[in-house]
């Protein structure tokens, strides 16, 4: 998961709206945007670095972008 909505400061994330939307119920909100608006979760993207690829090619390390 790279992108996705977190919550309590990273205590739970969710990677689709559906299961943000079952998170947000839990916590006690209406909806998503009644949590964001309470500054309970946000929507972030992030990079992972395991994520990465490399290659070496005329002996220099070279990262490969794969997106």
């Amino acid at each position: 998961m790279n992108e996705g909505w977190c919550f309590g400061d990273g205590q739970e994330y969710a990677a689709t709206e559906g299961i943000a939307h079952l998170i947000a119920q839990r916590w006690g909100y209406q909806s998503i945007q009644e949590a964001y608006d309470d500054e309970a979760c946000y929507w972030t993207e992030w990079e992972d670095e395991d994520d990465y690829q490399y290659a070496e090619i005329d002996g220099i390390i070279t990262e490969l972008f794969t997106y």
